[in-house]
């Protein structure tokens, strides 16, 4: 399945965005009027002229449909008024602009075992959100992540984007018992949360953007601006969850005695 989206020939912006259209005819034209042209500005101003499907009919290339190679899940929001003969276009498509959250459930053990714990992950989508909080909506609401989930496991924490957390190797007990400068050092901030669970983390006192790079938080390890780690081996106290920050950056540890 491939998917497209209609634009107008004026929001493309490169030989890339021109390669990506749907009709191989429309695609020979615009290509005709850009030729040699590379940088966007220029191409910008070459589609700011007419481009005639049939000039002698008055029929311009205004908008054009391109492939979207990065949408691969899209939301199925609403059912399209006019229904095709095809069942793919009986519905509008769209692309997922964030999730709301991700909830992390882990399995129960008998007391005493040894055994490694498995975990689970539910994503909630800013759309889930949206029609959960819906007034029209209040007499058939649902949870957005239930305390339990369909394996038995039990809900273990919620992330949501912005929410600070502090990182630690093998226990909570690093982060209790650690000076204010190592807590500094543990305290990131949730960025980005992806559909199969995985969670960008930013270190709070870096303010750029980028790619977290995977791997465990290990204790005494290389400051790392950006971190991604899975759902799975996530470790860290969770910010009005497990602790605080008041106004000054002192943080109060809300369960733990």
């Amino acid at each position: 399945m491939k998917y497209v989206i209609r634009k107008p020939i004026t929001e493309l912006k490169s030989q890339g965005d021109i390669e990506r259209i749907v009709d191989p005819i429309v695609k020979e034209k615009v290509q005709a009027a850009t030729r040699g042209l590379d940088k966007a500005p220029e191409i910008k101003a070459a589609l700011a002229n007419p481009i005639w499907m049939n000039e002698a009919k008055g029929i311009q290339i205004k908008k054009v449909r391109c492939f979207a190679p990065d949408v691969k899940n899209p939301l199925n929001v609403r059912k399209n008024r006019d229904i095709s003969r095809h069942e793919y276009k009986r519905t509008g498509h769209f692309l997922n602009d964030g999730n709301y959250c991700i909830a992390i459930y882990e399995q129960i053990l008998p007391e005493g075992s040894t055994a490694k714990a498995k975990r689970s992950f539910r994503i909630v989508n800013n759309l889930a959100v949206a029609s959960h909080f819906k007034l029209g909506n209040r007499a058939n609401r649902t949870e957005l992540y239930p305390p339990v989930d369909e394996n038995g496991y039990r809900l273990k924490a919620v992330l949501r984007q912005g929410d600070s957390v502090l990182l630690y190797e093998k226990s909570p007990e690093e982060i209790y018992n650690a000076s204010a400068a190592e807590l500094c050092r543990r305290l990131y901030v949730v960025t980005m949360i992806w559909t199969d669970g995985r969670v960008n983390l930013r270190y709070s006192q870096y303010t750029r953007a980028g790619k977290g790079v995977a791997g465990d938080y290990k204790t005494g390890e290389l400051l790392r601006p950006h971190i991604m780690v899975s759902s799975s081996k996530f470790k860290a106290l969770i910010q009005n969850q497990d602790f605080t920050i008041d106004v000054l950056g002192k943080i109060k540890f809300l369960k733990h005695d």
